[in-house]
């Protein structure tokens, strides 16, 4: 799937949640760019060139995420940056998300903007690949809110507030079929661990 057919999907998939908030609307017409340092490439910067995000962008609900808008790019990276090399965060690293305080990034080195997000400890940043391009992401976190919109109708847990096992082995299944066993792994974690 491409860029442009991933961030239609992500537009129609936000406008199908009934409690999501803010607004995402896709532009055919090249939307001029965030200015930060360094400079937005590959498929993130089609992503902040072609969507205009506005009024902090939240997916609502068990896969919450929350878009960082173009203004906001700079603010989102306070704190993650750091002068010390201490500190395994690149330069390179641009967060375009967050879900409960966890963020979610692209590599600028590499054109297909692979996704990442790190665990902390001891001032220790560890990033992890959760996808090979932010299509990729787009896509498969895509996927898995039409499933829970669709087959459970945002009801993914139980009484006791455990997952479903159903949705579990359907979240699963689209992880495996897109994804190395590995980032398979991360995804879920991501979201679930």
């Amino acid at each position: 799937m491409t860029i442009e057919q991933s961030l239609h999907k992500l537009v129609n998939a936000f406008k199908e949640g009934k409690y999501n908030m803010g607004v995402i609307e896709y532009s055919d017409k090249e939307l001029s760019s965030p200015i930060i340092n360094p400079p937005l490439s590959g498929e993130l910067l089609y992503y902040y060139s072609h969507l205009n995000l506005k009024d902090v962008p939240i997916f609502s609900g068990d896969l919450h995420l929350q878009l960082i808008e173009n203004n906001d790019l700079e603010n989102a990276l306070d704190g993650w940056r750091s002068p010390d090399d201490q500190s395994d965060w690149r330069d390179d690293y641009i967060i375009f998300a967050e879900r409960h305080g966890d963020v979610l990034f692209c590599d600028l080195r590499d054109i297909n903007s692979p996704v990442y997000s790190c665990r902390h400890g001891a001032g220790k940043i560890t990033p992890y690949k959760l996808t090979n391009s932010l299509s990729e992401f787009i896509h498969i976190y895509t996927s898995i809110i039409e499933v829970d919109r669709v087959e459970f109708n945002h009801e993914i847990n139980d009484e006791d507030f455990n997952q479903k096992p159903e949705f579990t082995l359907s979240m699963k299944n689209i992880l495996e079929k897109n994804l190395t066993h590995d980032l398979s792994n991360n995804f879920f974690n991501f979201f679930f661990g």
